[in-house]
């Protein structure tokens, strides 16, 4: 075939060239469009006077006296707006200047009728079109809240920033509106209240938020609230959300008595996020900076969360979302049982697992906690790097072991075996492989004698959506007793700031033991500190029902009372010590060398924060023959647990197990 016969012919390029003039012309902006009718309509009056002039001739000037053109102008103009003048011209008998004359109405209606309506029809469309897009910009005087990024948990962001109050949420993210707006309306759907959902005011824009470009049209200084989220498009995520952070604390004017901004920040990867927790960032003095991260978050859930009153009784949740503790059956003194937690899938999640089960598993028979990763995807790197960054080689009653296999082979499948037959051992499964999919199908591949067996199966799923029907057929078809699901990515925890409500009144009740002038309020409390106390009253829902202890409403009357018995408080306040000293290794924190101190202060003295030295990492018992009376700490902390549980917002009372 001739290469000629492709090329274009004369009258393609001139249809190809005038199709450019005209797309540029007619299709263009709205002023330019507006100039092109403008510049019609003059030539349309042109060309009319001209015609007219040509039609009446030289009587109509001397009988008017007036130019032919001035004349003109005026029967053109009148003509071209108003289609009654054509009636005056036909009485007149004059056909020529009658056909003419509705030559130029009819070019008169099509410019002011037609092409103008055309032209504000585009505009509209057009302009619809940036909105969906989330091209459109506006500026708010008043409080609104601020979405930054956008995830599968935003919808549910979303939902709890209306809970408050009905202020306009503006999102800014990379992905595209319509994929925000469809997130939305299936939380929607889903919420308690959809027709009052359906009134609050959502604006979307797309485009980058740690841009400066973007940021500048939001008013810092009048915003409620601001999430971070990661986008799902794009890297860096953790750099770019603490950027952004440092940017909006540059945006904010410097005002005495405004209130700090609250800003939520999700860092997605757990280890950054827990260096974090440790690192106070004096470089954003103008918000108060509330990392989260989604891992850590379904950890606490899960095994940390207390029972909710609603309407003065404990709230029932569906078996499915109702976890029960590590220590599903009391451990007493004299008992040889011992806790085993079997994470299958050690990605993130399974890190997060493993993390919070160091942290709060720590018993009164003093049996070590066992923690068993079943992995075969380079999990002896992952178990590496985790164990590096937790030091959890240092933990006396946590013992961990790496399994590096894969769920399916004869040699897992005969270890969960032989585990559940074992009647000193407490297990839980939790299968927490990121693949939604993959995650059901290792579940459903467990050993039949597991699934059967009464132990907890929890497996991580990406949504609740036909959950309940799911469990209903598994239990009838596979008889499985106890299986519950976790990891729903569109339930966001990271904003519940009343998961703060215990440890701030735990600080404050510490303030007032040792001394409020000495101790810095909460709102001045560095992060790290702050995550101390929330990792203390985290331990409190396994410590007490481990020990066979119950929560019920406050206002119930309770006869059998807690803590009424010395050597009991005793051996509760040094598991309290011992989940202590979990944190504090698993922080990077050491024992001091106290040797050659003859004196209590000398020996306080040896503590170095810099250098991550303490004096008090060591067993209960020794705590009072390094300085005296340090054990009352620990122990004041158990008795005053009931008191702490009845505040508003909890309004628990804790109870000896019928």
């Amino acid at each position: 075939m001739r290469i000629k016969e492709h090329r274009l012919n004369f009258f393609q390029k001139v249809h190809l060239t005038m199709k450019r003039i005209v797309d540029q012309t007619f299709f263009a902006g709205l002023t330019s469009q507006l100039i092109t009718l403008l510049i019609l309509f003059l030539l349309l009056l042109a060309a009319g006077s001209k015609g007219f002039e040509q039609i009446k001739g030289e009587s109509a000037i001397k009988a008017a006296e007036s130019s032919y053109f001035e004349k003109g102008t005026i029967w053109s103009i009148v003509h071209a707006t108003d289609p009654g003048y054509l009636s005056g011209d036909y009485n007149q008998g004059h056909q020529t200047l009658f056909w003419f004359g509705l030559i130029v109405t009819l070019a008169g209606w099509f410019l002011l009728s037609g092409f103008i309506m055309t032209i504000f029809i585009n505009f509209y469309q057009s302009h619809l079109n940036e909105i969906e897009g989330g091209l459109v910009r506006y500026y708010f005087w008043k409080g609104h809240r601020l979405i930054l990024g956008w995830n599968l948990m935003g919808a549910s962001v979303v939902h709890q920033l209306f809970t408050g109050n009905s202020h306009p949420v503006v999102i800014l993210s990379l992905s595209p509106p319509k994929l925000v707006r469809e997130d939305i309306a299936i939380m929607i759907s889903d919420s308690d209240n959809p027709h009052k959902m359906k009134k609050k005011r959502v604006i979307i824009y797309q485009g980058s938020f740690d841009s400066s470009g973007e940021l500048k049209y939001h008013n810092f200084n009048k915003i409620e609230t601001i999430v971070i989220l990661e986008d799902t498009i794009g890297t860096n995520q953790n750099v770019k959300n603490i950027q952004t952070i440092i940017k909006i604390n540059d945006l904010i004017d410097e005002s005495k008595g405004k209130e700090k901004i609250s800003c939520y920040v999700h860092l997605p990867d757990f280890r950054t996020y827990d260096i974090l927790q440790d690192v106070d960032l004096n470089i954003v003095n103008k918000i108060n900076f509330h990392p989260f991260n989604f891992f850590e978050d379904w950890a606490r859930r899960l095994w940390s969360i207390l029972p909710q009153i609603k309407d003065g009784k404990l709230e029932n949740k569906k078996d499915i979302y109702n976890y029960v503790p590590l220590a599903y059956h009391p451990i007493s003194r004299e008992s040889e049982k011992n806790v085993h937690l079997v994470i299958i899938g050690f990605g993130q999640m399974g890190q997060a697992l493993a993390a919070q089960a160091a942290r709060i598993c720590h018993y009164a028979n003093g049996q070590k906690t066992k923690i068993t990763v079943i992995d075969d995807r380079d999990s002896v790197k992952k178990m590496q790097i985790f164990s590096s960054h937790c030091f959890l080689n240092r933990i006396p009653d946590v013992e961990f072991e790496l399994l590096n296999q894969s769920a399916e082979e004869t040699a897992t499948r005969d270890f969960l075996i032989n585990l559940i037959q074992d009647e000193k051992q407490i297990t839980t499964i939790v299968v927490c492989i990121s693949d939604p999919d993959e995650s059901i199908s290792v579940a459903l591949s467990l050993p039949q004698q597991v699934q059967d067996a009464d132990i907890p199966i929890l497996i991580r799923q990406e949504t609740r959506c036909g959950l309940s029907d799911l469990v209903a057929k598994l239990m009838k078809d596979k008889k499985w007793k106890d299986i519950r699901f976790f990891g729903m990515l569109h339930e966001c925890f990271g904003l519940d700031r009343r998961t703060d409500i215990l440890p701030r009144q735990a600080h404050e009740i510490y303030r007032q033991s040792y001394g409020e002038n000495s101790i810095p309020a909460w709102e001045e409390l560095s992060e790290s500190l702050r995550w101390s106390n929330r990792y203390q009253v985290d331990s409190y829902v396994e410590l007490l029902r481990s020990a066979g202890y119950q929560f019920v409403p406050a206002r119930e009357t309770i006869e059998n009372d807690a803590f009424d018995n010395e050597e009991e408080i005793e051996w509760l306040a040094e598991r309290e010590h011992d989940r202590w000293v979990a944190e504090k290794l698993m922080a990077g924190w050491k024992q001091a060398d106290l040797s050659g101190c003859t004196s209590d202060d000398e020996r306080k003295s040896r503590r170095d924060n810099f250098r991550m030295l303490h004096t008090f990492i060591v067993p209960f018992n020794e705590l009072d023959t390094i300085v005296a009376g340090t054990t009352r700490k620990d122990i004041s902390v158990i008795k005053n647990l009931n008191t702490l549980m009845k505040i508003p917002g909890i309004e628990l009372a804790i109870k000896k197990a019928d």
